[in-house]
């Protein structure tokens, strides 16, 4: 019987029971922290409000009236977010009766599960071993992921390019199944790009590495395969991108709009690398400093990225030379991908912030670490892989190497641990973002009741200086917006040919920018909850 801990452990972590408990352990605490950091978002909250809109058979739109006349509602095509959130919404939508809140929640924790099986099955697929499988699900499903931490659409998406590669690693290995594989891999790109924007060109590494691979190595299945993504990928963004251009004039949506030459923003790149195996947060809370530009944490691993980058690019570079691509391995079309993927998401992160200025004068595209994360569990993924074929070499430079990467990612497993363990013993006690925005809404959604019957009016126009807050009660009393609310310090612009309640919210803050209407007799204090007043006011036909 085997006595050293090494091999106890490999035993242990093949254990079936120990399998489910790792499996449903990383489940849980993803949930948790899935709880904790959900809020809908400004992006996701107009994503909602589209989604809204297309249950009622108004499209993926926004509803909104323009002062001239308030009783009209306009529902605006929605092109600054691709429709995929709204659509894979809409099912949750209708499930939990309209309720957004529980509908994302639940798209975002089925999501969730999604990727750990996905990873688990990309492992499996390369023939790595259950307790390496299992290790990586173990120091993985709980690390703290920026995507997971902000409302956006990046979990969901990076979620379906992984199921794209898992499908494609089933083709390449096993072509009987090409044809459930090819439609797996059509569906998944597809909603993919459809889901956000950074992955249209990031989709099309797959089809195009697959046509290559079927055409060296002469495998008539997997090029047919191939031409069958690359055309059905195609079409559907093309049709996605001419649709929009053709309801809005701008085939896509890119917030800042000035362009020019802006090689200075490249200094600010997140260190994707380094962070792939231990989290700049993580070092932060360590040494008790906040993690942030210009910090000495950020400038060390900005260096170690760097260097990090020449020697990674510099083997790849050698290991392609020495390889081909003629007849390579499976796992050597794992790694091949893996660098495409990768290039191809640094490539178009790098020619937006070169291209366009920054947001707000704070911000540019390569500073994002959410936009990095496919690239980070792809890296994580290759590590295993790397690992489970290298631990046993003979070369003890390929040994520590692998060692090393692997013991780099134990503190952010013990942070997501413990943080998901307080989650769950703190689960009574804590109250949520969006239990805090529940109330507000509730309360909106009373006054607004309240005041329809006080004045008699079936209509109701929603404006107010916060679109954060705005989106929601939009959401829950299923209101059309007027979004000029500058336009309310002088309510005698205003036009309507039926009569309608104004509703404005204000935030306590900024109540000094319309002292005109605050000084309006004609508007009522109808409320007020966490920082936010609420008025109403009776508009007549005119």
């Amino acid at each position: 019987m085997a006595t050293d801990p090494f091999t106890k452990l490999k035993l242990l972590l093949s254990n079936r029971p120990v399998t489910f408990f790792i499996v449903l352990g990383a489940i849980t605490g993803r949930i948790s922290q899935l709880l904790f950091f959900s809020y809908l978002g400004g992006d996701r909250s107009h994503q909602a409000l589209a989604t809204q809109n297309f249950v009622y058979g108004k499209g993926i739109s926004i509803a909104q009236v323009l002062p001239n006349n308030l009783s009209e509602i306009i529902y605006e095509p929605l092109i600054k977010w691709p429709p995929g959130y709204s659509f894979l919404l809409t099912p949750f939508y209708k499930l939990f009766n309209h309720n957004y809140i529980v509908a994302g929640l639940a798209l975002d924790i089925l999501f969730a599960a999604i990727l750990i099986f996905v990873t688990r099955a990309i492992l499996k697929n390369l023939g790595t071993p259950i307790y390496l499988t299992n290790l990586f699900t173990l120091m993985t499903g709980f690390v703290i992921y920026s995507f997971y931490k902000q409302p956006y659409a990046d979990a969901i998406a990076i979620t379906l390019y992984l199921t794209a590669l898992l499908f494609t690693l089933r083709l390449i290995k096993n072509p009987a199944t090409w044809k459930f594989d090819t439609l797996a891999i059509v569906l998944s790109l597809i909603f993919c790009a459809f889901a956000k924007y950074l992955y249209i060109p990031v989709v099309f590494v797959i089809p195009f590495f697959l046509l290559i691979k079927g055409s060296y190595d002469k495998q008539r299945i997997i090029k047919i395969a191939s031409l069958i993504v690359l055309l059905a990928v195609t079409a559907s963004i093309s049709a996605l991108l001419i649709y929009q251009k053709s309801v809005s004039g701008t085939a896509a949506y890119i917030t800042e709009p000035t362009r020019g030459f802006y090689p200075e923003n490249l200094l600010h790149s997140y260190p994707y690398l380094p962070a792939a195996f231990i989290n700049p947060e993580t070092i932060g809370l360590f040494f008790r400093l906040p993690y942030q530009q210009g910090s000495w944490i950020n400038s060390l691993l900005q260096v170690i990225h760097l260097l990090g980058f020449l020697i990674l690019s510099f083997f790849s570079l050698k290991f392609f030379i020495r390889k081909g691509i003629k007849n390579i391995s499976h796992t050597n079309s794992f790694y091949y991908l893996i660098f495409l993927s990768l290039f191809a998401v640094v490539a178009v992160l790098s020619l937006l912030s070169l291209r366009v200025a920054k947001e707000l004068n704070i911000w540019t595209y390569v500073q994002e670490a959410r936009y990095y994360g496919l690239a980070i569990i792809l890296l994580q993924l290759a590590t295993f892989v790397y690992f489970n074929t290298r631990f046993n070499h003979p070369s003890k430079i390929a040994k520590f190497v692998a060692a090393a990467l692997f013991l780099l990612l134990v503190p952010d497993m013990a942070r997501g641990i413990l943080f998901s363990a307080k989650r769950v013993m703190k689960f009574n006690s804590e109250e949520y973002t969006w239990k805090i925005e529940y109330k507000t809404q509730e309360l909106a959604e009373k006054v607004v009741q309240e005041q329809k019957k006080k004045y008699n009016v079936s209509k109701v126009v929603l404006t107010g200086s916060s679109d954060y807050m705005n989106n929601r009660v939009a959401l829950n009393s299923h209101l059309p917006m007027m979004y000029k609310t500058e336009l309310i310090n002088n309510l005698g612009s205003f036009n309507t040919k039926e009569p309608v309640l104004l509703f404005v919210l204000l935030r306590s803050d900024v109540l000094s920018n319309f002292q005109p209407f605050l000084s309006n007799p004609n508007k009522e204090v109808a409320g007020y909850i966490n920082g936010f007043y609420f008025y109403t006011v009776y508009v007549a036909p005119r």
